[in-house]
C-alpha cells in the first residue's frame, strides 16, 4: 500500500514538473523565454529595419533554432541591422540573436549600416514592457562611438545622426542590480540632538531624501504610534498627536524591486513651553524659578514695571525701588524656542522706617557762660562765640581756697 502511494506521488510529481516545462515557466519565477525587438528607421524615408535579441533557458551563445541568420544581401541595402557574434560566415550576422538564461549579465553587438546619399536622423525604438519580462533589472544601449549610455528600461526610443557609408556599433548590456537605495534623513530647525533623541516640534520640517544608481521608485515613512506606511512625497511636519517620545521609521525601493533595510530615528516631540514660578523673601528679594519637561530651559526674562526686559540670573533685590507699588513680569523660553505666556505679579515695597529720636540725660548740664564783647568789626552776618564750660576743677580750688582763708581768719580772731 505504501509503495502505491510512493509511486502515485512520484508520477505525479514527474507530470507537474512537465506542466512547468511546457508551459514555459522557470522555477525562479522568469519566462523561459523573452525577447525584445528594435526598429531601426530612418527621417523623411520609408527605410526601416529591426532585430531581435533576447533570452531562453535552452539557448546555446551561438547558432541554434532560436537565431536568425543574416547573411549579406547583394547588393548591400541601404539600411542594414544586424547583431555580430564570434561565428564564421554567415552566422556572424544574426538578424535574431538569443543567448542562454538566466544568467548574471548578457551582452548584445549590434551593427547599424548606412549607405544613402545625404546625412539622416537614425531612430531606434523598442518596447522597454518587452524587457521587464526578464529577469534582469539594468538594461543599457551604449554608443560606442561615443561613449553615450542609454537606459532601456526609462526609455524607449534614441535617435543619432548618421553620414552616408557609416557603420554604428552599439552594446546591449544585461544585468542585476542587487544595490538598494540609500535614504537619508534631514531634520530641519528648531530641532536639538541630544543623547541619540532628536527635539523638534511641531514646525520642524523633515525631509528624506533617497538616492539609486539607476532610480528611486519610491519612499515611506512611518511614525511609530500609525498602523500604516505613508508615500513620501514632499517634507513633512509631525503634527495632530500629543508631546513625547516616537520613532520615525523610513525606507526606499528602487526602480527595480530592491528593498532598503527599515532605518529609523528616535525623536521627542516638544511644543510645552516651560513653567515659571516666583518668590519673594522677607526682605524683598524675588526668585524665579523655570521648569521645563523637554528640551530644557534655555532663558528666563523679567522687567520692573516694563521699563526693559532682562534676563535673569540671580535673585532680584527689590530694596532699590522706591516705595509704593510696582508690577513685576516674567516669562521663559526652551532650547526649541517654546515661549511661555508671559505672567506678572504685584508686589508693594514699604516705606523706610523713621529713625528713633535719642532720649536726653535725667540731670540737665548748667553751662555757666560769661558774655564778651568782640572788639573786630565784621561785615555780614553777626556771629556769636559758643560758651565755655566752667572747669570743676578750677571750681573746687577756689572753694578750698576760701575755706582756707575763712580758717586762717578764725585762728587769728581766736588769738586776739
Amino acid at each position: 500500500m505504501a509503495a502505491s502511494k510512493l509511486s502515485a506521488f512520484i508520477i505525479l510529481t514527474t507530470m507537474m514538473l512537465v506542466l512547468i516545462l511546457n508551459s514555459g515557466l522557470r522555477v525562479h519565477g522568469y519566462s523561459d523565454q523573452w525577447n525584445c525587438t528594435i526598429v531601426i528607421t530612418v527621417s523623411g524615408s520609408n527605410l526601416s529595419d529591426e532585430v531581435v535579441f533576447g533570452e531562453a533557458y535552452n539557448a546555446s551563445n551561438g547558432i541554434d533554432s532560436h537565431d536568425m541568420p543574416n547573411p549579406p544581401p547583394s547588393p548591400p541595402p541601404i539600411l542594414d541591422a544586424y547583431f555580430i557574434e564570434n561565428l564564421s560566415e554567415p552566422y556572424n550576422r544574426l538578424q535574431r540573436d538569443v543567448k542562454f538564461g538566466p544568467v548574471e549579465n548578457n551582452s548584445w553587438t549590434l551593427i547599424i549600416y548606412y549607405s544613402n546619399t545625404e546625412s539622416r536622423n537614425i531612430t531606434l525604438s523598442w518596447s522597454n514592457s518587452s524587457l521587464l519580462k526578464s529577469e534582469y533589472n539594468i538594461f543599457s544601449l551604449v554608443d560606442c562611438l561615443t561613449g553615450f549610455k542609454w537606459d532601456m528600461i526609462k526609455e524607449s526610443a534614441i535617435t543619432i545622426q548618421m553620414s552616408p557609408g557609416e557603420i554604428r556599433k552599439f552594446k546591449i548590456e544585461a544585468s542585476k542590480d542587487y544595490e538598494p537605495p540609500k535614504t537619508v534623513i534631514i531634520v530641519g530647525s528648531p530641532s536639538i540632538p541630544m543623547n541619540n533623541v532628536t527635539y523638534i516640534t511641531s514646525s520642524t520640517t523633515i525631509s528624506l531624501n533617497a538616492s539609486d544608481n539607476k532610480g528611486v521608485k519610491s519612499t515611506y515613512y512611518r511614525l511609530s504610534i500609525w498602523t500604516s506606511w505613508k508615500i513620501y512625497q514632499s517634507p513633512f511636519n509631525i503634527s495632530n498627536v500629543p508631546d513625547g517620545p516616537y520613532t520615525l521609521e523610513y525606507y526606499s525601493v528602487d526602480i527595480y524591486g530592491n528593498v532598503e533595510e527599515t532605518r529609523s530615528i528616535n525623536i521627542l516631540l516638544d511644543n510645552t513651553p516651560p513653567n515659571t514660578t516666583s518668590m519673594i523673601t522677607e526682605n524683598l528679594m524675588l526668585s524665579l524659578v523655570a521648569v521645563d519637561n523637554g528640551v530644557g530651559v534655555s532663558s528666563t526674562y523679567y522687567c520692573i514695571d516694563c521699563s526693559e526686559w532682562n534676563v535673569y540670573s540671580t535673585p532680584i533685590d527689590l530694596n532699590i525701588l522706591p516705595p509704593g507699588e510696582h508690577e513685576v513680569k516674567y516669562y521663559s523660553i526652551d532650547f526649541l524656542g517654546n515661549k511661555e505666556l508671559v505672567k506678572k505679579i504685584t508686589l508693594t515695597v514699604p516705606s523706610p522706617t523713621t529713625p528713633t529720636t535719642p532720649i536726653a540725660s535725667a540731670t540737665p548740664t548748667t553751662h555757666m557762660t560769661t558774655p564778651t564783647t568782640s572788639a573786630t568789626q565784621v561785615t555780614g552776618t553777626e556771629t556769636t562765640q559758643p560758651e565755655q564750660p566752667i572747669n570743676m576743677a578750677t571750681v573746687i580750688m577756689i572753694a578750698l581756697g576760701i575755706i582756707g582763708i575763712l580758717a586762717m581768719l578764725l585762728v587769728i580772731l581766736k588769738k586776739r
